[in-house]
């Protein structure tokens, strides 16, 4: 048990290392593989695709969900401060 600090200053010490050696490669989208490759950029093939979700009605955008999200937050706020006040 008195080890147990040491070991666990060790451990991340080698995390540190690991993260900044691997980091580079996170921050790279969508690597290509060795198949997908060409001798240029002109050379290389499309191996996968995908495409954008098609739906049968408007598509609203993260700010006006927000919004409608809040507006209703505010509204159950009222309600519950009446409660606990009364």
């Amino acid at each position: 048990m008195a080890n147990l600090g040491d070991e666990l200053k060790q451990l991340e010490v080698a995390c540190r290392k690991c993260r900044k050696r691997w980091m580079p490669f996170l921050r790279i989208p969508n690597m290509p593989t060795q198949a997908c490759r060409g001798k240029s950029e002109a050379d290389n093939r499309k191996c996968a695709s995908w495409q954008h979700p098609k739906f049968d009605f408007e598509v609203k955008d993260h700010v006006s969900i927000g919004e409608v999200w809040a507006a209703g937050f505010r509204y159950r706020a009222k309600i519950t401060a009446r409660v606990l006040i009364a």
